[in-house]
């Protein structure tokens, strides 16, 4: 009886790390956003995850091309909750990407106080 519980723990506990390592590869991607073309790399950073902008195409702003703009990014439930890092001024801001369901985009919200901004961030298959 103590044999089955035991292993019945541990494939559930198996599932669940394959689970994870599968939510790890399908988002750890590059993503562009249209509207600025600025590109981006979701990459993972300890228990969660971070993004840096890889690449802006305006020449006054390719300064903050390899800044990290997004950290603490935890999976939870086809959702991202972090915090946004600004590219000009260094604030941060919590944020939430919601993941599509074929893991081509990314939909991030920002919310400060009653203002709030959304963006879509498409994967670059390569």
């Amino acid at each position: 009886m103590k044999r089955s519980i035991v292993l019945a723990i541990v494939i559930v506990a198996s599932c669940a790390l394959g689970l994870s390592a599968q939510d790890t590869m399908s988002v750890v991607r590059k993503y562009r956003e249209e509207k600025n073309k600025i590109t981006l790399e979701v990459y993972g950073d300890g228990a969660g995850y971070a993004a840096k902008q890889i690449d802006k195409p305006d020449p006054k702003k390719k300064q903050d091309n390899g800044k990290i703009i997004a950290k603490d990014m935890i999976v939870f439930d086809n959702k991202l909750t972090g915090t946004v890092i600004s590219t000009t001024n260094g604030k941060e801001y919590p944020a939430s990407w919601e993941i599509s369901n074929d893991r081509s985009s990314l939909a991030l919200k920002i919310k400060w106080g009653f203002l709030s901004f959304s963006d879509t961030w498409k994967r670059i298959d390569q």
